[in-house]
């Protein structure tokens, strides 16, 4: 179980943190990615801010494709049986 912080204005000034549960077998690989990361950041190899997605034209076709409830993408036979 990994952790994120929540940007919502609180009487605090740290940030809420609610749990993000990820596949079991990928949390390892998961730590020692953001470990890597902050490495780098240490010896200032890569940039500190991060875009938010890599690619343009697939970040688009992501954001046209139909959801259902909870945000998955719906499949081709989901979509014929809702239209």
């Amino acid at each position: 179980m990994a952790f994120r912080s929540l940007d919502q204005p609180s009487l605090s000034s740290e940030p809420i943190e609610e749990p993000l549960y990820v596949n079991a077998k990928q949390y390892h690989r998961i730590l020692k990615r953001r470990a890597a990361r902050a490495r780098l950041e240490e010896l200032n190899k890569i940039a500190k801010a991060r875009k938010p997605y890599l690619h343009e034209s697939r970040h688009r076709h992501a954001m046209r494709r139909p959801r259902g409830p909870g945000g998955r993408f719906l499949s081709k036979s989901s979509i014929v049986i809702e239209m």
